[in-house]
């Protein structure tokens, strides 16, 4: 298993964004290389991320989804400066003060992603950067991971953060390790390759998180611990 680490020590979060220099690097190389295709990014926040994807899109789509309101602690401890937001705000404005959102092919879904009927067909690349529970992570993973193909990436942004407790993420993956591939370590962010279409039932059995052991639990973080060093 190759991991090729784009991290850097001069990294540090830039102004009014939660990714690091080296992230968003690697994501405008993902929006090169993938300008053409379908890419959904689950997650915005302030659209460093939409950015990188939107500027670099050709004849592709790209699908930005995201409640757009305000949580604490972490969105305010990221935010430059003093934060004009409180719990349950909309920062939808100043997303799209951020990034040229009406360009063609840019579909923004404004919603819970247990809202959202994926009816779009294949995704190129999948950008998750809003599994913040195993509810969410559960309503997203069935969703979306059978309308991808070999070739295709997904992008785990939270990946690095807090091992013990994204486990679910962590487990999802490691049952699916026939049909995924790590590949990329940036900053706190894993990619994952497909390698063959992953049938919904399988999807379904690797986000029954509670039928679960803890010997299972170990191996996902043992496995995945190589991604994290």
């Amino acid at each position: 298993m190759t991991i090729y680490n784009y991290t850097k020590k001069e990294d540090s979060v830039i102004q009014a964004s939660m990714l690091s220099k080296s992230e968003i690097s690697y994501l405008n190389t993902i929006g090169t290389a993938f300008g053409g295709g379908r890419i959904l990014e689950l997650g915005c926040w302030l659209g460093s991320s939409t950015r990188c994807f939107l500027d670099k899109l050709t004849n592709g789509e790209l699908h930005t989804c995201d409640l757009f309101k305000w949580r604490e602690p972490y969105m305010t401890n990221a935010y430059p400066g003093k934060c004009p937001y409180k719990e349950g705000d909309s920062f939808l404005d100043e997303w799209k003060r951020n990034v040229d959102w009406q360009q063609p092919n840019h579909y923004v879904h404004p919603a819970g992603i247990e809202m959202i009927d994926w009816c779009y067909g294949q995704i190129d690349v999948l950008f998750i950067d809003a599994h913040k529970t195993w509810h969410i992570a559960k309503a997203s993973f069935p969703k979306f991971l059978p309308s991808m193909v070999p070739g295709s990436l997904i992008i785990d942004q939270d990946f690095g953060w807090l091992p013990f407790q994204y486990v679910y993420s962590y487990l999802t993956y490691w049952r699916l390790r026939e049909y995924l591939k790590p590949t990329t370590k940036v900053g706190t962010t894993a990619v994952f390759e497909v390698q063959k279409v992953i049938p919904f039932e399988m999807v379904e059995y690797a986000t029954n998180y509670r039928q679960t052991t803890a010997q299972e639990i170990l191996c996902a973080l043992h496995t995945f611990h190589v991604i994290l060093r």
